[in-house]
């Protein structure tokens, strides 16, 4: 007797793993920089006079690299994947309901594996080439929310889909924990170019699954069951008898508040989010004298919380919206603890230093960990407001949160320059602290757990109609009819 395993669940865990190994080849160069770039003499400089240490007495903790890059050239290198990704956000959203998610995402993962495996090769003939090479996988890796999204939209009964989004983007975090313990195993045993070929052969392998088992909603799946499939249409209030082509109502979600709150959210958390990942492998060496081995695993402790934390406060949403307040209640009470609790400890990270590693460590655990339940609130919205439109409004807030990755490690190397101390990080701790704060502020005074008026538009008149229903809470019905929509 066979076992029948509900696809929408077969989905959720292939679409954790499309983001786990694509977060995997977007941290693993924070780790592997460390061992590329040659830091002897910064190392001597600064550790010496900050934290009395001689951190070269013992030659094999440190692996001194082949390149001479400044920290500002580092900065732009890390930054570089973000300018990528920042120019197909949007169109990540048009393409994903255009086409479906299953074939943009394959495409831009086996694009991302692609570059991966050339890293070494565009390392080694210029500096340029590599900083093209990231900024386009930033490229191709720049449907990925929106895919994503798209599927959860397809796939989720409403009822479930805070769990079901926790668990699909937990793969941020479970990829940048195997990603930087990872990378600091390969590095030390096999030498640098290593992280860059293991994780772009992954992202191949991972492709041939993806391929063959995720399909854009449950009309087009060929295996899943008649019981499965009324589950879902039922739960979804699916339209299939709607023939209209839904219209995007971009002046709708343009002129939107809530919209906005969104994108303000997502700007502050990505700030944050992204000085750790590009950051935090560099200030653990240069302030904390990690080696290479040890970079990692403290590395990887952030993250493991903050996905820890992000599973936990999408289960106390989805119990606190069924049994005690609203949607907007409860993504404000998720953005205030996340957004504010972070900004303390960026603070109290910030006056800390190398003569207490122990509660360095603890402060970015704790930060990465609000983050965690900060992602439970604005990230999550986009489906609250208008779950046809998900991907596209995804699209948006995540061209705000990717500017904020290309802006955060090129001030933090700005910033650090020639002078990796306490003091020159204490100014980026500071920097992010105030940035959380206000995100959380403004998303939480404007927040709405409503679907919006122009998510079940689906002509022009009704455009011109939703223009005088503006920034007005509206309690609508849930609906995902899978329209063919008209760009």
């Amino acid at each position: 007797m066979s076992i029948y395993i509900p696809k929408r669940y077969v989905v959720a865990v292939l679409g954790h793993f499309a983001i786990f190994i694509m977060y995997t080849m977007r941290a693993n160069l924070s780790v592997a920089l460390v061992a590329m770039v040659k830091t002897s003499k910064l190392h001597n400089k600064v550790l010496n006079n900050e934290c009395k240490q001689d951190f070269y007495k013992n030659e094999t903790k440190h692996h001194d690299g082949e390149f001479t890059w400044s920290e500002s050239q580092q900065g732009v290198i890390l930054s570089s994947f973000f300018y990528g990704y920042l120019l197909i956000q949007f169109a990540g959203g048009v393409f994903a309901n255009k086409f479906g998610a299953k074939y943009v995402f394959g495409i831009g993962l086996f694009v991302t594996s692609i570059l991966s495996l050339l890293t070494p090769v565009a390392a080694r003939t210029n500096l340029y080439f590599l900083i093209f090479t990231r900024a386009l996988s930033g490229v191709s890796q720049g449907v990925s929310f929106s895919c994503i999204h798209y599927l959860i939209s397809q796939w989720s009964p409403p009822s479930d889909r805070t769990k079901f989004l926790g668990y699909t983007f937990g793969g941020m975090y479970t990829g940048t924990i195997f990603a930087v313990v990872v990378s600091g195993m390969l590095v030390a045993s096999f030498g640098w170019p290593s992280v860059f070929y293991f994780f772009g052969i992954m992202g191949l392998v991972l492709l041939l699954f993806w391929m063959f088992l995720v399909f854009n909603n449950p009309d087009e799946h060929p295996y899943i069951s008649d019981d499965e499939k009324r589950f879902l249409e039922e739960s979804l209030q699916k339209c299939s008898s709607d023939t209209k082509i839904a219209k995007i109502p971009y002046f709708s979600m343009f002129t939107s508040i809530h919209v906005w709150a969104i994108v303000v959210a997502h700007f502050a958390n990505n700030w944050v989010w992204y000085f750790i990942l590009t950051d935090m492998p560099s200030y653990f060496r240069d302030i904390l004298n990690f080696d290479v081995k040890q970079n990692g695993f403290f590395s990887a402790l952030p993250f493991f919380a903050t996905f820890a934390a992000f599973q936990i406060s999408t289960l106390v949403s989805d119990f606190i919206r069924k049994k005690k307040c609203s949607t907007a209640c409860t993504r404000r009470v998720m953005s205030l603890t996340g957004s504010y609790l972070s900004a303390l400890f960026l603070i109290l990270e910030g006056y800390s230093s190398c003569s207490n590693v122990v509660w360095s460590v603890a402060c970015m655990v704790l930060i990465n960990t609000f983050l965690g339940v900060n992602n439970s609130s604005f990230l999550i919205n986009h489906l609250d407001i208008s779950p046809r439109f998900g991907a596209l409004l995804i699209g948006i807030s995540n061209t705000a949160g990717t500017l904020a990755g290309c802006i955060s490690p090129f001030v933090t190397g700005v910033l650090i320059n020639k002078n990796p101390s306490s003091a020159q990080y204490k100014k980026v701790f500071l920097i992010s602290a105030v940035i959380s704060f206000i995100g959380g502020t403004i998303f939480s005074i404007f927040v709405s757990g409503d679907v919006q008026p122009w998510n079940n538009l689906s002509s022009k008149d009704d455009e011109k109609e939703s223009k005088k229903l503006i920034n007005k809470d509206s309690k609508v019905s849930y609906s995902t009819c899978n329209n063919e929509v008209d760009v």
